[in-house]
């Protein structure tokens, strides 16, 4: 992400050299900001890269690029919750043995948190599974890729837990449910993640 003074913050590509340093796409046409600073924002699946931009019309939203002009768009048209308001920016962008998982929420109500995959198309990217709260000790964090499967903190009854899913709603569980509480700092080393966790 950078910004060489004409064209504002955009993507760039690099091989290396000088010469193979170049931008990839002007997605906020002009010297407007298209993408935005911070962790976790540039994501790398497969052959792509995900990442968080705003083209000046539709408003913040996840980005896909395979590193060519033509080749990066927005993921999906809009964001709009079934109650018909918009989606908060997306978050925890994390990859699982090339899945792109991320969490968005809605201005409705304070349990509206919902968790999300995509395989990088429009018809790839579809809920999870939803019902998280989103206040600031209850919301979805930590998202770390283990064992094919994405382990997580978050909670649906005001009382962060450890979980994991595997991509279904059947397979996104509580991992020792009721023995744990208020778990973070999840740290994959190997064959384990460690975290801290009341008992």
């Amino acid at each position: 992400i950078a910004d060489d003074g004409v064209h504002g913050r955009e993507l760039w590509k690099s091989d290396g050299t000088e010469a193979g340093t170049v931008l990839v796409a002007d997605i906020n046409v002009g010297d407007g900001r298209g993408l935005y600073f911070g962790p976790g924002l540039l994501t790398a699946v497969n052959d792509r890269v995900f990442f968080l931009a705003d083209d000046g019309v539709h408003g913040e939203g996840i980005w896909v690029s395979d590193g060519t002009a033509e080749g990066t768009r927005r993921l999906m048209d809009q964001w709009v919750s079934p109650e018909g308001s918009s989606y908060f920016s997306p978050e925890n962008l994390t990859n699982v043995d090339g899945t792109l998982f991320f969490t968005l929420s809605s201005g409705n109500s304070s349990e509206s948190a919902e968790l999300w995959k995509s395989d990088g198309t429009t018809e790839g990217t579809v809920m999870v599974r939803n019902g998280f709260g989103r206040d600031t000790e209850s919301r979805l964090r930590d998202f770390t890729a283990f064992n094919g499967q994405l382990l997580f903190v978050g909670a649906e009854d005001g009382v962060p837990q450890l979980w994991k899913s595997d991509g279904t709603a059947e397979g996104t569980v509580i991992v020792a449910p009721g023995q744990l509480e208020f778990p973070s700092r999840l740290t994959n080393l190997g064959d384990a993640v460690f975290f801290q966790a009341y008992t």
